[in-house]
């Protein structure tokens, strides 16, 4: 079988990923998380510089047609859902509930 470098980025990272025909999709994932420090389940795949997407199961089948361009990886949403900051402010836990107990300290009494 023979062996296509495809070139993949992200922002200024730079990547030649080599892809044969026939491929198996999460093997081709997993080559891409790895090589670009991210987790595999988050990736689904490439996007041309016109901005066409290919899925992954494309490319891992006709990696021949990716050989002569630049591809930026396609990052799911929800990789970035911890990234993002809270909008809505979380309320701090209620105060300790009494429970009609009075304190263990003894009144004193003032005899007179």
């Amino acid at each position: 079988m023979a062996t296509t470098n495809v070139l993949v980025r992200i922002g200024s990272r730079e990547m030649s990923i080599a892809c044969s025909q026939g491929m198996l999709v999460q093997e081709l994932r997993y080559v891409l998380g790895s090589a670009f420090e991210i987790e595999a389940k988050h990736i689904a795949g490439l996007i041309s510089e016109k901005g066409v997407c290919s899925p992954l199961s494309l490319v891992a089948r006709a990696p021949e047609a990716f050989g002569g361009s630049r591809y930026a990886l396609l990052i799911k949403p929800e990789a970035f859902a911890d990234a993002e900051p809270d909008d809505q402010a979380v309320a701090p836990p209620p105060p300790p509930l009494r429970t009609g107990r009075r304190s263990r300290r003894r009144r004193r009494r003032v005899l007179a």
